[in-house]
C-alpha cells in the first residue's frame, strides 16, 4: 500500500494556490488530512487517519504560526490503523468537536469487520472521547457543525442497514434524533452546516431504487423537526454542504443510472431561497473530476476534491474557485 501523507494547499490574496508544510511526522506515519477547520487566525486543525506509529490518531492545529502533530485516542478494543476523524469544527480554541469511526477488534470466533461513530473534544489541552448512543451494529460519523457549547450536530451513516444517522450534543451527552422520511430505499449523511441553531442543513446520498447509484439528499432542520428539500433530479451524491450567505452550497457527483463515472460527474448547485441553481462546475471530455469540499467567501466559491484522465487515472488534487 501506498504511504499517504497530508496535503494543505494555501492561497493569500489574488496569488495562486501553493503546498503549504504541515507538521513534520515520522516515516512510519500514514495518514491523510481529512478535514479542516479554523477557529481565528490562530487558530486552526486538520483531523486525520489513525496510525500505529502515533498510538492513536493524526490531528494537527494551528497556534498562528505553524502546525504541530497532537495524538487523539482511540477507544479500548479498537484497531488503531482502522479508524480516523473525517470532520471538525469549533467556535472557540477551548472548544472543538472531530468525529469519525473506529474498526472494532474482531473476535476470535468471528470474521466480522464492524465499525463503530467516533466523536472527540478539545477543550485548549487535550483531545477526549465523548460517550455516544448506542446507534447500530456498525456505523460511523461522517461531519459535525458546532453552534454553541450546548447545540452540536454530527451525521453520518449506518453501514449495515445503509440509513443516514443523525446525533445532536445538548451540552450533557450525546443523542440520536430521528431522520426524516426520505424518497428511496437507503442513504447516507455525508455533511452537515449549520446558520444557527434553527438553521441546519444535512446533505448526502440517497438511492431511489436498486439500479440507482445515488441522488442528492438534503435535509433542513428548523428548530423543531428534520424534513427532506426537494432537490433537482440530475443532482448526485452531495459530499459538502457550506452555509454560504444566501443560501447553501453543495458539491458532489451528478446524478447516474451506473457505477460508471461520467465526464461530467462533477455537480454544484446553490439554494436560492425558493430552488436550486447549478453552479455549473467545468468539465471536460475523458475527465473525472470528483468534489469532496466547498467554501465561500467574499471573494467566490472554492471547491477542493480530487481529478484523474484516461492519460492520468492517479487521482490528483483538484481546486476550483470563480474569484
Amino acid at each position: 500500500m501506498s504511504k499517504m501523507a497530508p496535503l494543505l494547499m494555501t492561497r493569500d490574496g489574488s496569488g495562486g494556490w501553493t503546498e503549504t508544510p504541515t507538521a513534520p511526522l515520522a516515516p512510519r506515519v500514514n495518514s491523510r488530512a481529512n478535514a479542516i477547520t479554523a477557529t481565528s487566525a490562530q487558530d486552526g486543525w486538520i483531523v486525520g487517519d489513525g496510525s500505529a506509529a502515533l498510538g492513536g490518531i493524526l490531528t494537527e492545529h494551528w497556534n498562528g504560526t505553524s502546525w504541530e502533530a497532537v495524538t487523539a485516542p482511540v477507544p479500548e478494543n479498537t484497531e488503531v490503523d482502522g479508524g480516523g476523524l473525517l470532520g471538525v469544527s469549533g467556535r472557540s480554541a477551548e472548544g472543538v468537536w472531530a468525529v469519525g469511526w473506529v474498526q472494532l477488534t474482531q473476535k476470535p470466533d468471528s470474521n466480522d469487520v464492524d465499525f463503530q461513530g467516533l466523536a472527540e473534544h478539545w477543550d485548549g489541552t487535550s483531545w477526549t472521547i465523548m460517550p455516544l448512543p448506542d446507534v447500530a451494529q456498525s456505523w460511523v460519523l461522517n461531519a459535525v457543525t458546532a453552534i454553541a457549547p450546548d447545540d452540536v450536530w454530527a451525521v453520518g451513516t449506518d453501514m449495515i442497514d445503509d440509513q443516514p444517522i443523525l446525533l445532536h450534543y445538548d451540552g450533557r451527552s450525546w443523542k440520536q434524533t430521528p431522520t426524516p422520511s426520505y424518497k428511496g430505499i437507503n442513504g447516507e449523511f455525508n455533511s452537515v452546516a449549520a446558520y444557527g441553531p434553527n438553521d441546519v442543513w444535512a446533505a448526502g446520498r440517497a438511492v431511489l431504487d436498486e439500479d440507482d447509484r445515488g441522488h442528492a439528499l438534503l435535509a433542513h432542520w428548523d428548530g423543531h423537526a428534520w424534513k427532506q428539500v426537494a432537490t433537482p433530479a440530475d443532482a448526485g451524491t452531495v459530499r459538502s454542504v457550506t452555509a454560504a450567505p444566501g443560501g447553501p452550497v453543495t458539491v458532489g457527483s451528478a446524478a447516474a443510472a451506473t457505477d460508471v463515472p461520467s465526464e461530467s460527474d462533477a455537480y454544484g448547485m446553490r439554494w436560492t431561497g425558493y430552488g436550486w441553481r447549478n453552479l455549473a462546475l467545468p468539465t471536460a471530455s475523458g475527465t473525472e473530476r470528483t468534489p469532496s469540499g466547498v467554501v465561500v467567501s467574499k471573494k467566490g466559491i472554492t471547491v477542493v476534491g480530487s481529478i484523474a484522465t484516461a492519460e492520468s487515472p492517479t487521482p490528483r488534487a483538484m481546486v476550483l474557485t470563480t474569484g
